[in-house]
Order: structure tokens, then C-alpha cells, then sequence
């Protein structure tokens, strides 16, 4: 009987060995709030022929005002025309004639207040206020086929011509 018993300590042993025991319970990880709320834009001025695509869609639509955009809309404005957006933070963007512009990333971290966004202008001209950020850690880009630009609490106006030169 006692040989059997050493063997069973023997199996006993080596299974600790291997697999070592895992506590019963673990330590709670710290719960970090990184909730990211999309934010938006919305058309509230628009004269002449402005058209949107909605994200996902194929097919443009005509703008109106108090039309809402979000994150992957795009606008164009047609000659002859021009159109200003007022985002949630409260930047205003206003758009040129024959510009078309792309809204990539429209987004606010909800414990920091940390701000994202980002757009992109193929074609155009596009004035625009960037408001001051509370968190500094915000970052308002717009990209251009060569240039991308990172602005915080300034005013600026940005053209993109058709040989893409910006």
C-alpha cells in the first residue's frame, strides 16, 4: 500500500509542477472610463447647390440646412455655392465653391475631454475657426492630397487646387 501511495505523491507533485496553481481569485483590474462619444457636424448655412453622401451610401443627396453629418459623410459644394458647418465643439468650418470635403474622424473622449477630429479636403478652399480646447491633448487635422495639418484654437483657410498643390 505504500508503494502506491509514493506514486500517487510522485503524480501529484509533478502536476503542481506543471501547471502551477492559479489563485482563486484574481485581482480586479482598474476600470478605466475611455467611453468615446462621435460627435457631429450640422449644415447651417447653405447658398447655391450643395450635395452630401451620407457614410455607406452611393449615391449624393442634396444638402439642406440643419442637415446632420457624421464621421465618413462627405460634402461637396458645386460652383457657385457654399455651404458652413458648426461642429459639436464648436468650430466652424465654410466651404468655397466647387470643394468637397470628407469627415474621417468626429469623436470626444468622455472622462478627459480629449477632442478628435479629423477631415480631409480633396479639392477647394475651406476657412476655419478651430475653437480653443479644454483638453490640450485635442487634435483638430485636416488632410490634403500632400499636406496634413494639426491646428488648436486658430483661424485658418486652406485650399487645395486641382493639380492637388495646397
Amino acid at each position: 500500500g505504500q508503494v502506491g501511495t509514493g506514486v500517487k505523491a510522485e503524480v501529484e507533485k509533478e502536476d503542481k509542477e506543471a501547471r502551477p496553481q492559479q489563485p482563486s481569485t484574481l485581482p480586479a483590474a482598474p476600470v478605466i472610463d475611455t467611453q468615446v462619444r462621435a460627435q457631429k457636424g450640422v449644415i447651417t448655412y447653405l447658398e447655391g447647390q450643395v450635395q452630401v453622401k451620407k457614410s455607406g451610401e452611393a449615391q449624393w443627396i442634396p444638402g439642406h440646412a440643419n442637415m446632420i453629418l457624421g464621421e465618413n459623410d462627405q460634402i461637396k459644394v458645386l460652383s457657385r455655392s457654399r455651404a458652413e458647418l458648426i461642429l459639436d465643439n464648436q468650430s466652424v468650418m465654410r466651404l468655397s465653391e466647387n470643394t468637397l470635403l470628407t469627415i474621417h474622424k468626429l469623436e470626444k473622449e468622455e472622462n478627459t475631454g480629449k477632442e478628435n477630429t479629423r477631415m480631409g479636403i480633396s479639392l477647394g478652399r475651406v476657412w476655419v475657426k478651430v475653437r480653443k480646447f479644454f483638453n490640450p491633448a485635442s487634435r483638430t487635422d485636416m488632410e490634403t492630397p500632400t499636406v496634413i495639418a494639426g491646428v488648436q484654437g486658430t483661424i485658418y483657410q486652406l485650399s487645395v487646387a486641382p493639380d492637388q498643390s495646397t
